[in-house]
């Protein structure tokens, strides 16, 4: 793994951060009422909430997993 890697890495770190922001930005605009921010002015559907709810779980199902992995077996 040569030095290249690492400015790549953190080329693309700063390209999600930069995507994040712009997208929070736009999202933040368009939102206008309390029904706009906490429940998306009633527009998700449930096919999208099952998704969200998806992601939830396997993202904290993983970092559970080599939580534990690592507690178990060491780093």
């Amino acid at each position: 793994m040569g030095a290249g890697s690492n400015y790549t890495a953190i080329l693309f770190f700063f390209v999600f951060v930069g995507a994040t922001l712009v997208i929070t930005y736009w999202a933040a605009r368009r939102t206008k009422t309390t029904e706009h921010f906490y429940a998306a002015g009633r527009s998700i559907t449930g096919f999208q909430n099952g998704l969200a709810l998806a992601g939830d779980y396997m993202s904290a199902a993983s970092f559970l997993g080599i939580a534990g992995l690592v507690a178990m077996n060491g780093f």
